[in-house]
């Protein structure tokens, strides 16, 4: 499996990518300026980028407005070295653009803990990709379907649901997901694999909500989502039959 995607963007990141590369096998890629920090963003789409506030010459706010001005990189997150205090973390999350703050002094063991956190919501494999599509969808425990959001984009293997809900990572839910066919809704359960919280928004484009893989879609439901998904994407999906593993 091809390691992860760091990019590391610190005043001293070539010596914090030695104390990385101690802590997980993920493939850092130092920056010690902005420039250099942006420049590496682009070419090599980092699935993850650590972040100094002191990154030089003008601090992580500012390069958190050129990162988030590039659509192909708006959505990475950026998990905030800073210093402050618990009470600033919103603050600074919504001012910096960023996902999670750690404020210096960081621990080896926060900074390892923090990165197995996010780098555990990657795709273990490339993911079909995704057609925004807002549809209604109806969920919740146990096969009861009690509450009701809307997808903001859809593949085969999951979806993005806009709606509060009350979880946490891995809870197991039930869905419907109604497409404009005149058909019954497609049926199944479906894990929660992230999730966006306003306060602390892993993808900040997107709104608050979660993000589901489908657990156990039958057949028959699949090759129906991949029909609907073709008429709009048709060289984008693979063929039914082939596996994929979506984090939602």
């Amino acid at each position: 499996m091809t390691p992860a995607r760091i990019l590391v963007a610190a005043p001293h990141a070539q010596t914090l990518r030695e104390s990385l590369a101690a802590l997980t096998e993920a493939d850092a890629l130092p920056a010690g300026s902005a420039e250099e920090a942006l420049r590496l963003a682009q070419g090599a789409q980092p699935q993850l980028i650590l972040l100094d506030d002191d990154l030089p010459p003008a601090g992580g706010a500012a390069f958190c407005r050129s990162l988030r001005a590039d659509s192909r990189l708006a959505d990475v997150p950026v998990l905030l070295m800073a210093t402050g205090t618990h009470h600033q973390e919103i603050e600074l999350c919504r001012d910096r653009q960023c996902q999670k703050i750690l404020f210096k002094p960081v621990s080896r063991q926060d900074l390892l803990d923090t990165l197995r956190a996010y780098l555990a919501l990657l795709p273990l494999v490339p993911r079909p990709p995704r057609l925004a599509q807002r549809l209604e969808v109806r969920f919740g425990r146990a096969g009861r379907l009690t509450r009701q959001g809307m997808s903001i984009d859809l593949s085969t293997g999951g979806l993005f649901l806009h709606a509060a809900a009350d979880v946490t990572t891995g809870t197991l839910l039930s869905i419907a997901l109604h497409l404009p066919d005149r058909q019954p809704p497609l049926a199944c359960r479906a894990r929660v694999a992230w999730i966006n919280q306003p306060e602390s928004a892993l993808k900040p484009r997107y709104p608050q909500g979660l993000g589901l893989q489908f657990l156990d879609l039958s057949p028959a439901d699949r090759e129906r989502l991949e029909l609907f998904l073709r008429q709009d994407a048709p060289e984008t999906f693979p063929a039914t039959g082939e596996k994929n593993l979506d984090m939602g």
